[in-house]
């Protein structure tokens, strides 16, 4: 039962903390999750990343999932999506009514767009320390060169993308299996 509380404030406390959604949570599962508990390895992380991202819904839920699941199955599962979800759940629902007044005052409005400022650079910071992480061969760096020119300039569909990638990192797999085997 200790456990599944620690899980549950660490996702609690993800969640209250980051503002911007789940990209600029990356930051904070790498200092909760790896950094202070140690629950999972750093290259785990980054393919939770990826798988969440590749599933319908919030990455930060997804991952939460993902995490709580490896460190405690299904009720680890449970107590990290209710620990990330609390907080949002909890401060839409206290705002939700005082919005339209709250959103007149001047001095919210700067607050807000002084927020986003910052979530543009937490993005920025976990797609650099992801992407250095991900991309050591290279064949990774070229499928997220390719797809960065394909989603930014071509304006391929992302999924699109999602799923080819997942097709040419099978591909090489497959290929450096059969390439290994055979020397």
């Amino acid at each position: 039962m200790r456990l599944l509380w620690q899980i549950y404030t660490s996702f609690f406390r993800i969640g209250l903390f980051t503002i911007g959604g789940g990209y600029a949570m990356l930051p904070m599962f790498q200092k909760e999750i790896i950094d202070k508990r140690g629950w999972i390895a750093q290259d785990r992380l980054l393919d939770i990343y990826a798988a969440s991202q590749s599933l319908p819904g919030a990455i930060a839920f997804n991952a939460s999932t993902f995490i709580g699941t490896i460190v405690a199955g299904v009720p680890g599962a449970i107590a990290a999506s209710l620990g990330i979800a609390t907080p949002s759940i909890t401060i839409i629902m206290l705002i939700a009514e005082f919005v339209s007044k709250v959103m007149d005052i001047p001095v919210v409005e700067y607050a807000l767009r002084g927020m986003s400022a910052a979530v543009v650079a937490l993005i920025i910071h976990a797609a650099m320390r992801i992407g250095i992480r991900s991309t050591r061969t290279p064949i990774a760096l070229a499928l997220a060169l390719i797809s960065l020119v394909l989603v930014a300039f071509v304006r391929v569909n992302s999924v699109r993308i999602i799923v080819t990638a997942i097709l040419c990192g099978v591909a090489y797999a497959w290929w450096t299996y059969k390439r290994d085997k055979l020397a």
